[in-house]
């Protein structure tokens, strides 16, 4: 039986928490029996139940004073103010599974010997809960909670055999099974969605901005451990494990244009201007013999604004649209936890602690890494078993994307966007030591960063005949001034930070004695992309295209792969930190920075011609330049593609052997494509303190797609192909290779 329930009559509209209609329930049951010349009975029983509840309605909002009629927009913000009383969804579920294997193998040995039957046995109770609550219009709360439990049965058959006087072990699982099982993991999530209602407010409406709070929490079980003394299964003294996350999100949106129209001026610019009305045929009128003149009426002419005028203001109004993305979650892992949930995974009576275990601040996200601590050693939450080998861990991870689209004039745009990932995991072993005192030992830390960047300035220098080039040079003399601005005690040129900022200050382009001595920027800067497909549109193009499309993009990206807390690192009073061959220790142990960097592409074109002929051309470059500090290396690799496209529909098309369909003369489109592209790609190893610079790998591919397609019915295509990729290497430890692919592909779609 699988979701049972009561369906509302006709004519039943109103729906009520407390209907019937919004209970179901599940109930499954199955039975294999077994046997052969080994097995004497093999009985397995598996046993499936559940019932479940859910409400849903439509919110219904109170407006207090909705009827109230604002003379002014700016009062709308207190006059749509509003709240409801019910939650939008309330459900539940409650999952009971139970499986039993009992085996009993033959004696097919000979020897007087009764081997006992084996037991294979699982009985577990899952509890689902779902809220939704439109608190207002803009607060929307969704919270959902999981609950897993295992109902522990005694060993071996569940029968009337007694554990102790008057207590079976039937009787045991029953205790068990209306106690809701053992808890064994708790998790929920909440998420508080609010959108300011910056549109009731006339001067901010331009403006939308979503905020987003989420919070999640688990609870995780210990394991079982076999008491000797009582004979009897116990959860093993390391504890619980507890894990908390908390999520802050911002989405603003500018929408500048909205902004500009709420000046009446403004407003007409962003307008297209009107056409021109065609001036309505004279009337003809019969001869005038008086030979008298009748003043015409002035017909007062309609303002306009003049083409400069507009281009002028249109072009001051070239931000249109802004969008930002932030995000930023924190947290924490906390091993060793004795408390077990009650609710909402909470412990209110846990021995000796006149506070809920974890707290309410935890559950719902608190990243209070201080409190926390405090508090489980103070209220004895903690294990004090000093094996307990497990990490306290606190996470960070910020997330931000920010775009910005421009347009000078029309059908030209330019979209400017940056990016920054940052990554921070600290860990330490916060465990008892022999005297039950608490003490963080081992603490260390590791993260990544990447950060969009600039470097279009070093892009376009080229090598010499050595392989060297400009702004490896650059590099190798800015050590020396980052050096001095540094101090050179405890900064030599071979130091980390010395070796960071000289590499980014070259290949970035700028000044050494200026740049800004940050590893890690905080502001990352603007890449681009640009477009253009006014070309089409101008009135002699159209005579031959339909659409010409020029396109040119730059994206940059500095990378910090990996890095970790130096554990040699110390500092006292600002002054003082550890040295090693004379050079300062970094506070983190960095293996690689990079610069990655994509005109993707540097220039393109796309055209689309009277004829339905599709062709377009690409110039492509790339670069990847590495900073290694173990052998103090950079490794660079560049790569130039030109790109080469067309393709062409013939409508109509008829194929001369007629294949797929019964009418020979059925006709349909097909359709060419032909891709050309060269690509040359070298990696380049430039090793400072030998001064070598050594090219390790290179090719160049050619590489030629061609294809045509035809629809030969609703479910059958065909498709002739050619492929071919030709790898010339620039360095002889590598050998030239040609792969070509040819062939004919029928491809059948079967849907129902």
């Amino acid at each position: 039986f699988t979701n049972v329930r009561k369906t509302k009559g006709a004519g039943a509209k109103k729906v009520h928490i407390w209907d019937p209609e919004n209970l179901n329930l599940t109930y499954a049951y199955n039975e294999t029996y077994n046997r052969n010349i080994t097995t004497s009975y093999k009985t397995a029983k598996t046993y499936q139940g559940a019932i479940g509840y859910n409400f849903t309605t439509q919110p219904k909002h109170i407006v207090p004073l909705g009827g109230l009629k604002p003379k002014s927009n700016y009062l709308k913000f207190f006059t749509d103010f509003n709240f409801s009383l019910i939650p939008t969804n309330i459900s539940f579920r409650t999952d009971v599974n139970r499986a039993y294997t009992e085996t009993q193998l033959r004696n097919n040995t000979g020897i007087a010997y009764t081997q006992p039957p084996t037991f294979d046995k699982s009985f577990t109770m899952n509890r689902l809960y779902d809220v939704k609550f439109d608190l207002t219009k803009s607060i929307k709360l969704d919270f959902n909670a999981t609950a897993n439990a295992r109902i522990d049965e005694p060993p071996g058959k569940i029968d009337d055999t007694e554990l102790r006087t008057g207590y079976t072990k039937r009787d045991s699982v029953w205790d068990n099974f209306w106690s809701f099982g053992r808890l064994t993991n708790y998790h929920h999530t909440a998420d508080l969605n609010y959108t300011p209602p910056l549109s009731k407010i006339p001067l901010l409406d331009w403006i939308s901005s979503p905020v987003k709070y989420g919070a999640d929490y688990t609870w995780t079980s210990a394991s079982l451990a076999y008491d000797s003394t009582t004979q009897l299964y116990a959860p093993n003294r390391l504890g619980n494990t507890i894990q908390n996350s908390q999520t802050i999100q911002i989405n603003p949106t500018f929408t500048f244009t909205t902004l500009y129209n709420k000046i009446p001026f403004l407003k007409k610019i962003n307008q297209p201007p009107a056409p021109k009305p065609k001036a309505p045929p004279k009337p003809k009128l019969p001869a005038d013999t008086s030979k008298v003149k009748v003043p015409l009426p002035k017909v007062p002419k309609e303002k306009t604004i003049s083409p400069f005028v507009r281009g002028v203001f249109r072009t001051l109004m070239s931000i249109r649209t802004g969008t930002l993305t932030y995000s930023e979650t924190n947290g924490t892992l906390l091993p060793g936890f004795k408390p077990s949930p009650d609710y909402l995974g909470q412990d209110f009576n846990y021995p000796g602690s006149n506070v809920t275990a974890p707290g309410w601040g935890f559950i719902f996200g608190s990243q209070d890494t201080a409190r926390l601590k405090r508090d489980a050693v103070h209220y004895g939450w903690l294990s004090t078993d000093p094996s307990q080998n497990n990490a306290f861990v606190t996470t960070h991870l910020e997330n931000l994307t920010a775009r910005l689209t421009i347009e000078p004039f029309k059908n030209f745009r330019i979209e400017l966007n940056a990016t920054k990932n940052y990554t921070l995991n600290n860990q330490e072993y916060f465990r008892a030591d022999s005297f039950g005192d608490f003490h963080s030992y081992s603490p260390t830390s590791s993260g990544s960063y990447s950060v969009s960047y600039l470097s279009y300035k070093t892009a376009f220098v080229n090598d010499d005949k050595d392989y060297s080039n400009a702004t490896f040079r650059q590099f190798d003399q800015n050590r020396a001034i980052i050096s001095q601005r540094l101090g050179t005690d405890g900064h030599g040129q071979t130091q980390q930070d010395v070796l960071t900022y000289a590499f980014l200050s070259a290949y970035s382009g700028q000044d050494a004695s200026s740049i800004k001595l940050d590893q890690f920027p905080k502001i990352p800067l603007p890449n681009w992309r640009i477009t253009y497909d006014g070309l089409g549109k101008l009135k002699w193009a159209q005579k031959y295209i339909t659409q010409f499309n020029l396109n040119h993009s730059y994206r940059s990206t500095y990378s910090v792969n990996a890095f970790t807390g130096n554990l040699h690192y110390a500092e006292s009073n600002g002054t003082y930190r550890e040295q090693i061959n004379n050079d300062f220790v970094p506070k983190y142990d960095i293996q690689q920075v990079s610069i990655s960097e994509q005109w993707g592409p540097l220039f393109g074109v796309d055209i689309t011609w009277k004829n339905g002929l599709q062709t377009r051309a690409e110039i492509k470059r790339d670069r990847t330049v590495s900073l290694s500090y173990s052998n103090i290396q950079v490794t660079e690799v560049r790569g130039t593609e030109y790109v080469f496209g067309a393709g062409y529909r013939i409508k109509n098309f008829k194929l001369p052997f007629g294949l797929g369909a019964k009418n020979s003369s059925k006709k349909n489109d097909l359709n060419l494509k032909a891709d050309f592209s060269i690509r040359n790609n070298y990696t380049i190893i430039r090793k400072l303190l030998e001064g070598l610079n050594q090219p390790s790998a290179g090719n160049q591919t050619l590489s030629i797609k061609t294809s045509a397609d035809y629809v030969l019915n609703e479910r059958l295509n065909l498709r002739l192909f050619y492929d071919q990729t030709i790898n010339e290497p620039f360095v002889s430890s590598s050998f030239p290779t040609s792969n070509t692919n040819i062939g004919l592909s029928l491809r059948f779609t079967i849907s129902q």
